[in-house]
């Protein structure tokens, strides 16, 4: 007659007194044949392997990237390509507002007193304008944009309120920085390219990633609950009732306006 079959559990405690026991120390004594009952009836403890001083610790997990960001980019000033952060007086503000602007645009004379108001009611909002030769003609060179900025409306009497030399916004001669922008940040409709001035981005100036997009007509002083958000490290409210209907008409202006960004037109691939 044959004898009963072990128990499962029976079966996995002679593999550990076979297996594993041998490993704890080259000096372990036998288990004595009368003992070998009791320890096989005894309770299982969980099992830890035994740790060799030769063994490398396991590298800890280091947090995953974050991917890229407006501070991996530099921008024009003053004919010097430099890092976007040291352009702003404080490297990481909590809050970027950029802007691509034409000077000789209709609506620069809403748009820019806004963005100096926006900068002065909140020091901790960086203003950035972006001038453009692609687009609607600006005869002016980057020096002459500044000094008419300037003596016109007072933009960079503050601190906050910076403007980049002229940038090229769009095709395969794109500046990094917009490049990255346009791709990150889509209107609703999902479009990534930029077809009219004064299109904005909000930006997280702490991780220096773009929250949200604005279009042409929506105004600066428009933005300002979205800027107190970010600034106070809070998520964004929803959109203004108004923003997704300034985003429809936007679209329907860059078919039509003189305004407007059109490859082969105003702006070309190099």
């Amino acid at each position: 007659m044959r004898p009963p079959p072990l128990p499962p559990a029976m079966i996995n405690r002679l593999v550990l007194l076979l297996v594993f026991l041998p490993l704890t120390s080259p000096l372990s004594a036998p288990i004595p044949r009368r003992a070998l009952p009791a320890f096989l009836a005894a309770p299982l403890l969980p099992l830890s392997l035994p740790a060799f001083a030769d063994e490398p610790a396991a590298p800890a997990s280091s947090p995953p990237a974050l991917g890229p960001s407006i501070y991996d980019f530099s921008v024009p000033i003053l004919n010097t390509n430099k890092p976007l952060s040291s352009v702003l007086p404080t490297p990481r503000p909590p809050a970027v507002l950029l802007v691509n602007i034409k000077q000789d645009d209709p609506l620069s004379r809403l748009n820019i007193p806004q963005m100096i108001s926006l900068a002065r009611r909140h020091p901790e909002l960086y203003v950035v304008a972006v001038p453009s030769d692609q687009g609607y003609y600006e005869p002016d060179t980057s020096a002459l944009l500044r000094l008419k900025l300037s003596s016109e409306y007072g933009y960079g009497a503050l601190p906050n309120n910076v403007l980049t030399d002229k940038q090229n916004l769009l095709g395969t001669a794109a500046a990094p920085l917009m490049r990255y922008l346009e791709s990150t940040c889509r209107t609703p409709s999902g479009l990534g390219r930029i077809e009219l001035n004064y299109e904005k981005f909000l930006i997280d100036g702490r991780t220096g990633r773009p929250l949200r997009r604005y279009p042409r007509k929506y105004a600066p002083l428009d933005i300002e609950e979205d800027v107190l958000a970010v600034i106070a490290g809070q998520e964004l409210p929803p959109p203004g009732k108004n923003w997704r209907e300034e985003w429809r008409e936007a679209e329907l202006e860059a078919g039509r306006s003189e305004y407007a960004f059109k490859k082969g037109l105003n702006y070309y691939d190099m």
